[in-house]
């Protein structure tokens, strides 16, 4: 309470037993004003003096705590450089896959063609069903550039928009999908997230991000610390994605990131986990020009 206010034999005693608490065991001592306005500027430059720190209102002192008591990181580790600003270009979604399969990525058998007239042919030899997706696209779906399920390509109509076409084997066994992004920040360098996908995953929400670079060991406890971990980890009885196959994915891609500095973004929304694998369905990559 303010001195100038309130008795402040009421409290000095609890105050004066931090300070020797402190002193006599070597410990951190935190006394905790309920509300910040509680502590006034002197008092709390006196406790200071003392090597005692204030903490002014639950709700900081909880966070202040909790950063206190994080582990500290790996001995040498050291965020990626950030990177000037540029314009960046786009690829398209065959362009992006065939980086992606490079890396080591799983991604569906396709063909692609600038017309879907040309794309019928050369799908003759993909397993159906099919997905025809149109090109040049930053969000095929909402743009009504996907179609799914396709026995055959005949009588197809055009995708007004279209710069060419795509037609891919579609995956299936799927058992979970997922968000995985890759993006340069101007303040952390390289940063990952993680999380639920398909598309509801602007709905759900179900994320996390990290700073790059990253171990297998951080990936998956960030994972497990996802809302829905549960699903990843053979929820109630239902068969386990192949968690192990995702986390080699992440890794993957933050190599060819941190190896590509002209690479500003990449995003695979879904990574279709199956019991065994992980195949990039869709993805999303920016370089810069």
């Amino acid at each position: 309470p303010r001195g100038d206010r309130c008795d402040a034999s009421s409290f000095e005693p609890a105050l004066q037993a931090i300070v020797a608490a402190a002193k006599a065991t070597g410990k951190p001592a935190f006394p905790v004003a309920s509300l910040p306005e509680n502590f006034g500027e002197a008092r709390a430059a006196a406790m200071l003096a003392e090597g005692i720190v204030p903490l002014m209102g639950l709700e900081a002192a909880l966070g202040a705590l909790r950063a206190a008591s994080t582990p500290a990181g790996l001995a040498g580790w050291r965020p990626e450089p950030t990177l000037p600003e540029a314009g960046t270009r786009l690829l398209d979604e065959a362009e992006a896959k065939a980086l992606l399969a490079r890396a080591g990525i799983a991604v569906p058998r396709g063909v692609q063609a600038e017309s879907l007239a040309t794309l019928g042919p050369l799908a003759e030899g993909l397993v159906r069903p099919l997905a025809l997706k149109g090109l040049g696209f930053a969000h095929k779906t909402e743009a009504g550039a996907v179609r799914l399920g396709l026995q055959t390509l005949d009588d197809e109509p055009e995708m007004p928009g279209a710069t060419g076409y795509l037609a891919e084997e579609m995956v299936t066994g799927g058992l979970v999908e997922m968000l995985v992004g890759l993006q340069r920040d101007p303040v952390y360098g390289l940063t990952l997230t993680l999380g639920m996908g398909g598309v509801t995953a602007e709905l759900l929400a179900d994320t996390v991000t990290l700073v790059v670079p990253v171990k297998a060991a951080e990936v998956e406890a960030a994972l497990r610390g996802l809302r829905l971990w549960p699903l990843l980890d053979g929820y109630r009885g239902r068969a386990r994605p192949d968690v192990e196959a995702l986390i080699e994915a992440v890794l993957a891609l933050q190599a060819l990131m941190r190896a590509r500095p002209d690479l500003r973004e990449i995003e695979i929304n879904p990574l279709i986990l199956r019991a065994s694998g992980a195949v990039a369905v869709d993805a999303l990559i920016r370089e810069a020009t």
